[in-house]
């Protein structure tokens, strides 16, 4: 698969915290612009323009959150940045989140706002033939691979659907 050329900007200390932000669909990293300055005196942050976004190339095909993903996977490992705090607004948050099972390595911890998983319509996943939706899904697992915060027991992780409060939270 053909890795998109990714135009990042980068703010803020080289051997800060690294805290990826990303955009939503039909955006680029200048939403994050107030954000990225506000944060830059604490963390090393990273607001790359996503594939077909932007200022990165356009690939005629591979336009999906998962190629999206291998190709931030790409650009941290260029960069160095060792594991982000990855940050997604909208379908940002649909990217951040292979992003962080296809490369546990490369990720610290998922920030995903508002991601529209679970969307329903005509041209929803729950369409397609074999969609299990975000109430089938049991509880939520981390892959064995992902890192766990050295020196440090799992915190409980709450995974919730925005319509409904999280009764208890799971430990992972």
């Amino acid at each position: 698969m053909h890795r998109a050329r990714l135009f990042p900007t980068s703010l803020g200390p080289a051997d800060a915290p690294v805290l990826l932000l990303v955009h939503g669909w039909g955006g680029d990293g200048r939403e994050w612009s107030p954000h990225a300055e506000a944060l830059a005196g604490r963390f090393r942050v990273v607001v790359p323009d996503l594939r077909g976004h932007g200022r990165s190339e356009v690939p005629t095909t591979g336009n999906a959150p998962v190629e999206m993903a291998d190709d931030l996977a790409a650009l941290l490992g260029s960069l160095r940045t060792g594991p982000v705090i990855a940050v997604g607004h909208s379908m940002g948050g649909q990217v951040v989140n292979p992003l962080a099972v296809r490369h546990a390595q490369a990720v610290r911890s998922v920030i995903a706002l508002d991601p529209a998983q679970g969307a329903t319509g005509p041209k929803s996943r729950e369409s397609r033939p074999g969609w299990r939706g975000t109430a089938d899904m049991g509880p939520a697992t981390l892959p064995s691979s992902w890192p766990a915060p050295s020196g440090r027991a799992r915190r409980p992780v709450c995974v919730r659907h925005m319509s409904a409060p999280c009764s208890a939270p799971r430990t992972m």
